[in-house]
Formats: C-alpha cells, structure tokens, sequence
C-alpha cells in the first residue's frame, strides 16, 4: 500500500457534487512515480504532467531539469537558470546569465533624480508647504564638480531644505527605491530624507523615511538609505537638514535611484523544518520555480495546500510533520510514525519521506575539511569527535564516520580501504551492485591502493537512465573533502583498477530513527531510552535558547519603539516651530 493521496477536496467542494469545485487529483504508476496533478478551481482546471525531468502544464512544456539547474523555454529560445544548494539539497539561490555576457549581475540602479549642484539653482523651498531655501552654492568646499550646497545653522534650531522637484512615480507594485549624498558637517547632526506623497495629497506628506550621521565631523561622510515604495505612492522628494548643533554641513551628489532587472531569479531561506521565511523572499526577477524548493521538493502552493511532496510522503513543514504514516512504522514503534527527521533537522533529513538521508547529510557536512593520512594518525585522531580528530579526513576515515552516523557501526571504526573491502563484502549485512543509489558505499581496492565515499545524488537522462553520479569524497591534498558529479562510467573496472562497487546496508535504518537489529530486548529498551533521554535533554536547551533569543527579541523591539516615538515628538516640535 503507497498511502499517497489521489484526491484531495477543500470545503466539501468536490467536483462530483459541487457547483464551486475546489480539488486536486494526482495519477501515479504502480510504483508511486507521480504521472499528473489536476487542481479544479470553480471550473479552472490546471493539468500539469510529469514526465521525468520534463514538467507540462496543460500540455505545454512548463521547464525541464539539468544537473545544475532548470531550463524554460520561452519565445525566442530557453533560458538556463543555475541554482545553488546547501547541503541538505535545499535550493537557496537561483540565477541566469540573461543577457549572455558571461557574469551574473546583481540588481542594476537606475537614476530617477541626481544634483550635484553644478546648476547652483533649484533648493529655494518653492512648492514645499514647509522648510528653508538653501543658504548657499559653495565652490571653496564641495565633493565632485564645482558647486556643493550649502546649510547654515547659526543657532541650535534645526534647519530643512526640500528639492523644488517632486519626482513622479507609476508602480504596479511596491518597489525599491535608494537615496544617497555625500556630506561635510562643522557641527550640526546630518538629516537625509526622502518624502513620499500619494495621488491628490495637498498635505505636508504620506510617509517618510530617513537617515543620520549624528557624529562624524570635519569630513566627507556618505550617507544612503533603502525604502519599498508602496504602489499608492505617486511623486517622491529629497530633503536635506542640519540638526542639533551650530555651523554648516555641505551637501553633494544627492541622489534617487530605482532599482533595475537582476539575473538573481529567486532567493530561498528556510527555517529548520522547511517553512520559508517572509518578508525577504521575493522572486526577483522572473516566474517563481516551486518543483525544487525544501530539500529539492516539490511545493505543491494550490488552494492553499503548502504539501513539500516528498515521493513516499506529502510533508507540511508549517507543522513539521508528514501528512501519512512511515512505511516503516510497524518496525520502529517508539516514535510517531508522523514526524519529521526525530524532530531534528539540524541531524537528520528525509531523501524519499523514508530513506538513508543521514548518510548524505552527514558525508556533505564535513565538505572543505582538509586531506592527510600522514597529519591525522593514531586511534584517537581517526575516531574522536574532538577537533584535533576532525582537522584532517582522509577517504575511508569520511565513510566510517559517515556509518557511525547513520548507526550501521557502533561508533566510529579504525581502518582503510583494505578493512572497509572486508567489512562491505559482508553479504549478510550489505547488498554489493553496479548500479548506484542514493547513500551507497563506492569503492575500489586494489595492492596497496583504493579509494572510497558516499553517492549523494543520482542524475537521469529523460529516459531515466543514470548519467551521472553525485559523489561526496576526501579527494586528497589539493581538493580535501568536496560532493562533485562524475560520469557513471568512472565507476568500472575497465577505469578503476580494483573495482568492487556499490554498497548499502541489507537493514536500512530510516532517516531519523534508531536501528534495532540484531540487539536483544533488554539492549533495545536501554538504546531507545538513551535517545529519548538525548532527545527530551536536546529540546530542553533549545526550548530555553529559544526562551532567551524571544526575550532578547522583545527588549530590542521596545527600544526600537521607544526610539521611533522619541523621533516622533521631536518631528511634530519641530513642525509646531
């Protein structure tokens, strides 16, 4: 039994009996691949069909999967978007050289309003309700060019100047916009604001946002600022002032820019469970891709689902937990059959919804470590977990600590190759193949030489034959520990001498769970207590740092307020003046 869902209906609304359907259908083949998803929204039907790495939606080609990315068609062609993936295989960047030049380029400025006062004109106040004209276009102190301008503040009372120019604006959407300048204060604090007014508005302002320099004296300071402009905001302003304090401050090469395109297509960041992050997750720049987000899954968004389709499973990461039992739940009863990575997905991770996910993880995570045999040596360096053990890795010290991870030996073992040939070719604990999987065992042996490491990815071609295989390996002196794709034929023995293949465990121990095999009773009573034990002590510190980072997050937010309403009053005393 696949326990996968083949329809799901909202509000009752299904399509057999509902005026107003809303509903997803799935089809699979007897294996559980999914073949098609069919979302019914009153009557709006949406088919998209899986063919391998190729995504249609109502029978037009969506985008199709390359080892290092995605590929969209489009009018003229197709675009290649390339994306960059923790170790975890989560997606947290996606890009396009889009305009072929070689380099991706982050989001380009475009100049809306720039004055760099060689006009020595336009700052009289005129058209402002409120404010001061400049006191002077001065060539004796000035950044660029010839002319800066100039604000005298004779006194301690604070001192405002308004372009004349109110730049208009027409957005769809909220958009972001920098200013910037550059300023030269004697004495008085330095004010750069940007005042926004909407369509019709008589009145003073809609919103302001501002930047300070409240203490740098007696020489040029660059100050700039960053603001999203809402849509109902039709026509922007500079304002220059001079705060607390007696003398002058120079102004310079005041600007507002827009910001332009970027080849930066989408941005990924995740809380440990998977749950994206709001309020700085935008798609930049093109059509947001949801087939390969959370550990390279599927995020099914329709009719408010938010299901991570994860093959064996659907997981909902707003709840950390999958939405059908564990295949293995009859094996492993003393945990829910619903949870996700043992509640630790800082360890552990799924593959398939099931799977040896802590294999990959673990292999990934020691990525950059430095490789000797000769540096690192002894029982005690090939072994501990102490950092004098972890400076240096070789090849099969990386895989025995990958198995220890993973609970198929019992801690870290000592050895090399030769002992690790010996240990796989236990028939009665490791299946031996040709063909890889993810989380095997690779390796060749030959007189007094071999290599070995971890299958953290597999690459099919649209037939759904290996092209590719996704190593993490201890490379050797000049590379360390890197994860790199090499053709499937690098792994034969007509190209490495000694060949002995693929290797996996007979007892597979599911991501997140405790392998039992071969204990007596009472050894696994005692190993579950030690991870529950481990479990409740680990949720325990990280309830109490969650405690201390909330209560932190508080204090800081009442300053921030208290803050905002001191500017506040000084801002209307200064208007009432």
């Amino acid at each position: 039994m696949l326990s996968l869902p083949t329809k799901i209906v909202f509000n009752n609304d299904d399509p057999a009996f509902s005026r107003t359907p809303k509903a997803i259908e799935y089809t699979y083949d007897a294996t559980g691949v999914k073949l098609s998803k069919k979302v019914n929204e009153n009557f709006n039907i949406t088919n998209t069909q899986y063919a391998g790495n190729y995504i249609y939606e109502n029978s037009t080609l969506k985008f199709f999967s390359h080892p290092e990315g995605y590929v969209e068609p489009t009018n003229t062609g197709f675009d290649y978007i390339y994306q960059y993936k923790d170790h975890l295989g989560n997606v947290r960047l996606s890009y396009s050289d889009m305009n072929k030049d070689g380099v991706v380029a982050p989001a380009n400025w475009t100049p809306v309003f720039s004055d760099g006062f060689e006009s020595a004109s336009g700052w009289d106040g005129t058209g402002n309700p409120w404010g001061h004209p400049i006191s002077g276009f001065d060539t004796n102190r000035k950044r660029s060019g010839t002319y800066s301008g100039r604000i005298d503040q004779p006194t301690s009372s604070p001192r405002a100047v308004h372009s004349m120019e109110w730049v208009p604006i027409d957005n769809s959407e909220a958009t972001t916009y920098k200013y910037s300048c550059w300023a030269y204060s004697s004495g008085p604090k330095i004010r750069l604001a940007l005042f926004m007014k909407q369509a019709g508005e008589t009145g003073y302002l809609t919103l302001v946002d501002e930047v300070w320099n409240r203490y740098t004296k007696n020489q040029w300071v660059y100050l700039e600022g960053t603001v999203s402009v809402p849509t109902h905001i039709k026509t922007i302003n500079i304002r220059l002032s001079s705060t607390s304090g007696q003398g002058s401050i120079w102004f310079d090469d005041v600007k507002i820019e827009k910001i332009g395109e970027s080849e930066i297509v989408e941005e990924n960041n995740y809380y440990p469970f998977g749950l994206k992050h709001k309020g700085y997750n935008n798609v930049v720049n093109g059509t947001e891709n949801n087939y390969h987000t959370y550990n390279g899954k599927e995020l099914n968004e329709e009719l408010g689902l938010n299901w991570l389709d994860y093959g064996a499973r659907n997981y909902d990461a707003s709840l950390g937990r999958f939405m059908s039992p564990d295949p293995y739940a009859h094996i492993y009863q003393s945990y829910s059959p619903y949870l996700y990575a043992l509640n630790n997905p800082l360890r552990f991770e799924d593959v398939n919804g099931e799977g040896p996910g802590d294999r990959v993880k673990k292999a990934k995570s020691y990525n950059g470590t430095p490789y000797s045999q000769k540096l690192n040596t002894g029982v005690i360096n090939r072994t501990s977990n102490t950092a004098a053990g972890l400076k240096y890795l070789d090849c099969s010290e990386l895989v025995y600590r990958v198995l220890a991870a993973d609970g198929i030996t019992d801690g870290v073992q000592l050895g090399n190759t030769s002992t690790l040939k010996s240990y796989l070719g236990n028939d009665e604990k490791f299946i031996k193949s040709q063909s890889p999987e993810v989380g095997d065992i690779f390796l060749w042996r030959s007189s007094g030489d071999g290599h070995t490491g971890v299958v953290t990815g597999i690459v099919k071609d649209e037939d759904g034959k290996i092209i590719k295989v996704e190593i993490t390996h201890a490379k050797g002196v000049k590379y360390g520990t890197l994860t790199e794709k090499k053709s499937i034929s690098y792994f034969s023995e007509s190209t490495r001498s000694g060949w002995q293949g693929f290797f996996r465990p007979k007892v597979e121990t599911p991501d997140g769970k405790i392998n039992l095999s071969g204990l007596s009773a009472d050894e696994k009573v005692a190993k579950i207590q030690k991870a529950i034990h481990d479990l409740a002590a680990w949720s325990e510190r990280t309830a109490a740092w969650s405690e201390r980072l909330l209560k932190k997050q508080e204090e800081r937010r009442k300053r921030r307020e208290e803050r905002r309403k001191r500017r506040e009053e000084r801002r209307k005393k200064r208007e009432q003046n």
